[in-house]
């Protein structure tokens, strides 16, 4: 039963964290009354959506309307980014298009080669997964050129200076 919620919860994941970045752009643009707005527009959605679906799909129904709710929340935040701080839209949805590929990538890869190296699941091979995705992950967004590993690199590098400077 946990596994199926799951399956529905893992579809909100990437619009919760990108509505989370979002939602602190709209707070720092000061469009709080907007922010308002989809807040309550979104909490009443979930709340209609619960009542429509839990009778159908039980707990799955709860799971398929939080998801439906922050898809919401992300179409609604970057519509009024776009619109109210002509902030370019296409470049934010093309970093993550890549970001979603290069996971699914980085996760075929390790999914295929733990099976035939790693053997039966346990604790230590999952950690080892993790690590060798976020490696793969890492790599590929370095091959890539991705702009997102520079803007890292430069603020890590400015971080590191500032931390050796004050010693």
């Amino acid at each position: 039963m946990t596994f199926d919620i799951l399956k529905f919860y893992v579809l909100s994941i990437v619009f919760y964290s990108s509505y989370a970045v979002i939602n602190k752009l709209l707070y720092s643009a000061n469009l709080i009354k907007w922010l308002l707005i989809i807040t309550i527009a979104g909490c009443l959605l979930k709340i209609f959506l619960n009542f429509s679906l839990i009778g159908s799909y039980k707990q799955d129904g709860l799971a398929i309307s939080t998801s439906i709710s922050y898809l919401f929340f992300f179409i609604c935040g970057a519509l009024l980014i776009y619109n109210k701080l002509k902030i370019g839209i296409k470049d934010f949805l093309k970093g993550l298009l890549f970001n979603l590929l290069n996971g699914f990538i980085s996760y075929l890869i390790v999914t295929l080669f733990s099976s035939a190296l790693l053997g039966s699941d346990t604790m230590l091979n999952g950690l080892i997964k993790l690590f060798a995705f976020i490696v793969i992950y890492l790599v590929n967004s370095k091959i890539i050129n991705q702009k997102a590993v520079k803007i890292f690199a430069n603020v890590y590098k400015d971080f590191r200076n500032k931390k050796i400077a004050t010693i």
